[in-house]
């Protein structure tokens, strides 16, 4: 008739048929993010392969993408390389830095309105879906970019979508892959992307399947983006100290105090604490769960997770619990982030 216990350091939750084991202390976290060098199996053999992120992503990609098992475990390696690679922070200074941020400037000008009341989230999703697909996907984007409405309808089901619901229970959300997917092969079929990182995913992945990839690789080019500029933007709001420190920062930095949007992506780069407030939102606001697949029995201390759990960690509850990773974990500090501290 008591409180229910509190949950261990290693605890396991059985969610619509899945097995899901939560590692809470960062003593195990080195296995979750380095299994190769840090995981023990009970069988030592599979030291090496006994925690798979492959295993924890493929049925989300297949049931949300349509991207089929077979195509998923043949390339995923090589797309991640490519990808990686072809976005690593050299070539996004080179390359792409400069085009998003004047882009970014001309979509907030054309679609951000000028006076009145404006929902955050969706003024922000619309601009930023905007500015990204143009410099992602370049030439011929046109035919996706009237299609903001329909990715903002597919990321709002996505969670759901990707857990064991049958999509027929989702008209909104069939709907909008459904648009999505017909776009993308209309892209395809007309633009010519053998200079940019489109043309980079087509030479990984083959024409198999190539849309589905695509609308994967859309999702995961907004999604984290859009939420955490939506945070960054609501903590400094809500806490107008720093809002006022931002300000002089960018008026020591000669940004005028009108205007609008940091256009010069270098001068953005230099701003120290407006980049520590952008961390420490998405420290705050970090996702609340994140999978690797256990393919063999695995030691964690004294607990051993069985081969076909889920292995997830929680960097949302883990930044927030104090002492685990940072101290007054659970305030809004960005000084934690400058290189002073």
């Amino acid at each position: 008739g008591g409180a229910p216990p509190a949950p261990g350091r290693c605890f396991t939750l059985h969610v619509a048929g899945r097995y899901l084991t939560f590692l809470t202390a960062p003593e195990y976290f080195p296995c979750f993010f380095n299994p190769h060098k840090h995981a023990r199996a009970v069988d030592e053999a599979h030291n090496e392969d006994c925690i798979d992120f492959q295993d924890a992503t493929q049925p989300f990609l297949t049931r949300c993408f349509g991207v089929p098992k077979s195509a998923y475990f043949e390339h995923h390696h090589a797309m991640l390389a490519a990808v990686r690679t072809a976005l690593s922070p050299k070539n996004i200074d080179e390359h792409y830095a400069h085009s998003l941020c004047s882009k970014f400037s001309e979509t907030l000008d054309t679609r951000w309105p000028k006076d009145g009341e404006i929902l955050l989230l969706e003024g922000l999703h619309e601009v930023l879906f905007q500015s990204t697909i143009s410099v992602l996907f370049g030439d011929g984007c046109e035919v996706i970019s009237r299609l903001a409405s329909e990715f903002m309808a597919f990321d709002k089901s996505f969670e759901m979508a990707s857990a064991d619901i049958p999509h027929v229970l989702l008209p909104s959300f069939t709907r909008s892959k459904a648009s999505l997917l017909a776009a993308l092969q209309s892209f395809h079929a007309a633009a010519d992307p053998s200079t940019d990182i489109v043309g980079k995913l087509l030479a990984t992945v083959g024409t198999e399947s190539f849309c589905n990839w695509l609308l994967g690789f859309l999702w995961a080019a907004e999604a984290n983006s859009i939420i955490a500029a939506f945070w960054a933007i609501a903590d400094l709001i809500s806490h107008p100290e720093y809002l006022d420190m931002v300000r002089r920062e960018l008026k020591e930095h000669g940004v005028a105090e009108d205007a609008e949007v940091l256009r010069d992506y270098k001068q953005t780069n230099s701003l120290v604490l407006l980049r520590a407030c952008i961390s420490e939102s998405i420290r705050l606001h970090a996702p609340v769960v994140i999978l690797r697949g256990v393919k063999a029995d695995v030691r964690f201390g004294p607990y051993v997770v069985p081969k076909g759990n889920f292995l997830c960690l929680s960097p949302f509850w883990t930044h927030r619990e104090e002492g685990a990773l940072f101290e007054n974990a659970a305030s809004y500090y960005p000084q934690r982030f400058t290189s002073a501290e």
